[in-house]
């Protein structure tokens, strides 16, 4: 079944014209730095995800302005990083001079083994800081009613995310 829908996709893709296309782009672990926080993330990198209209990630820190970003010792197994993490992935302007617009990040999962590492404070601070930055997020919520999964439309297609763990 899993086949069959592979090949559905790419005949649907094939049939597009490259200006109907959405690319997509899947990233690993976005985590906490010792410093460096505004700048760590390669020009290059940001210019190469800036070409796709959907950039998913996995959100493997506290984020919050309240917690202190840790250092290397003494306690290196809870992270927490500020919100300029957050910053560094905005899409690069398109003119000089221009600030840098929205995030490249369409959404990122929070279920993980850190999400907690600052108890309840630390959580919800994440999900107030990935709100502010029009972030979608899947793998955590604050009440029952909210929807566990994330959705959007990028022309005409309709994507879902949905983050799960366990415990």
């Amino acid at each position: 079944a899993q086949r069959e829908i592979i090949a559905q996709l790419l005949r649907v893709e094939r049939s597009r014209s490259s200006d109907d296309a959405v690319r997509m782009a899947l990233v690993g672990d976005l985590m906490w730095l010792r410093d460096g926080w505004e700048d760590f993330l390669c020009p290059h990198l940001a210019t190469y995800l800036a070409t796709h209209q959907v950039v998913l990630g996995n959100l493997e820190t506290v984020i919050s302005d309240s917690l202190p970003a840790r250092v290397l010792l003494p306690d290196y197994v809870r992270f927490t990083s500020p919100p300029a993490l957050l910053q560094a992935f905005r899409r690069p302007p398109t003119e000089i001079g221009e600030p840098p617009t929205d995030n490249l990040f369409t959404a990122v999962s929070v279920a993980n083994n850190h999400i907690f590492d600052f108890g309840d404070q630390g959580a919800r601070d994440t999900l107030t800081q990935l709100n502010r930055e029009g972030i979608r997020h899947s793998g955590l919520r604050t009440k029952k009613a909210t929807p566990c999964w994330t959705q959007w439309e990028r022309q005409g297609l309709t994507f879902g995310f949905y983050a799960a763990t366990y415990g």
